[in-house]
């Protein structure tokens, strides 16, 4: 983290590095003086058991949100139906419950297009939308595709980032041609006996710095596991697009399916940003217009080296990361098998941002996250779209 108090000498060299990584300079607030606050209880967005949607309706990723042309909001907490709903503001939302776009659920892993999470958006030059979408291949729901069926665990699990395309106005996502749908993949193909999970998982919303796009994205690949970064020029939102490696953005992940690539040519790494600090896996990013500081959101779960709960990290550049805070103390699901309400999927979001695809922050967010209604040891479909109020203020703590 660069800090306020550098020198006018450090202050230029800062500046240089961040400008030779193609990153916007933002170090003008010192985020250990910066704090994100729960301002209000819980409010409930969607209720999966009272709004009549159908069952498979229900809020599996962080959420995002779109202004649309004429004003009016839609957001979307993607299933792999991607529902979504729409309304003149956040405040008025209503659910679209019928499934807007999914993934044709082959089972030929080479064609990316099993089922997929909306992500990720941006507006496209000339109208519509880009969407980043976690594209999620699994061996055991294909008959004769994996070794390991019977058993339980990440088996034959083969993640991608992966393209696709909206009208801005119905949120109706199709995959990108096969020739440039990919974004991530992982360095190898598919393997049936693989005893773990591999690939690239999540996709962040996108944010725009100095002329570029970015997002986050979890890895688990040979030589990287950790959030990588993401680049592509802002006039660009289909990419290319470039993850850090070796200190440059040059890190290319193409389908290991392409002609003429050897999968098995030694994989091409990433940089993990936030190692130092353990940051879990990123699933939201806002600049903090007011404090020029972007703001990263996680969870951790149950028997971690710290708390679980939902937590937060400060950045000036997207490369360093200050200490990780808890947020609010409302605990994942995942590391127990207690019976209770756990919450999940953060995402920060202001109702007041100027960005189309609300992706800076002033001084009140709202956080939206997963409930998961699991009080009475029934782990099944029972989960709520919530959120709570945000405040971010500033000054020594």
């Amino acid at each position: 983290m660069v800090p306020a108090t550098l020198s006018s000498k450090a202050t230029l060299a800062a500046r240089a590095f961040t400008a030779a990584c193609g990153l916007l300079w933002l170090g003008t607030a010192a985020a250990s003086e910066v704090r994100l606050h729960v301002d209000g209880p819980v409010e409930t967005v969607f209720r999966w058991k009272q709004d009549g949607c159908p069952s498979d309706f229900i809020p599996d990723s962080p959420a995002r949100a779109f202004r649309r042309p004429d004003g009016s909001v839609m957001l979307i907490a993607a299933h792999f139906r991607n529902g979504s709903f729409a309304g003149p503001s956040l405040d008025r939302l209503k659910p679209r419950c019928h499934a807007s776009s999914g993934g044709a659920e082959l089972d030929q892993p080479e064609r990316f297009d099993d089922r997929f999470w909306v992500q990720g958006l941006a507006p496209l030059p000339k109208g519509g939308l880009f969407a980043l979408v976690s594209h999620e291949y699994m061996g055991k729901r294909h008959p004769g595709r994996c070794l390991s069926a019977s058993r339980p665990g990440p088996q034959c699990w083969y993640s991608a980032i992966v393209g696709a395309t909206a009208d801005a106005q119905g949120l109706s996502f199709s995959l990108e041609p096969p020739a440039t749908r990919v974004v991530a993949a992982p360095p190898t193909r598919f393997d049936p006996g693989a005893t773990a999970r591999t690939g690239f998982f999540t996709a962040t919303n996108i944010v725009e710095a100095g002329g570029w796009l970015y997002f986050v994205s979890w890895a688990e690949i040979p030589g990287t596991r950790g959030n990588c970064l993401f680049r592509a020029p802002s006039d660009s939102p289909a990419g290319p697009w470039r993850a850090r490696r070796a200190g440059g953005f040059t890190g290319f992940f193409p389908s290991a399916y392409e002609t003429g690539r050897d999968e098995h040519t030694t994989p091409t790494r990433c940089d993990v940003i936030g190692a130092d600090r353990q940051l879990g896996i990123l699933r939201s990013i806002v600049r903090l217009e007011t404090v020029d500081l972007y703001v990263g959101v996680f969870s951790v779960a149950n028997g971690m080296q710290r708390p679980a709960g939902i937590y937060y990290s400060l950045s000036p550049d997207l490369l360093t990361w200050g200490e990780a805070r808890m947020l609010v103390d409302l605990r994942p699901w995942y590391g127990t098998m207690e019976c209770a309400a756990f919450y999940d999927y953060p995402s920060l979001i202001d109702p007041a941002s100027s960005s189309p695809t609300f992706a800076t922050a002033g001084q009140h967010l709202q956080l939206y996250l997963t409930r998961f209604n699991w009080s009475t040891c029934d782990r099944g479909l029972d989960r709520d779209l919530v959120r709570l109020s945000i405040a971010v203020r500033t000054g020594a703590p």
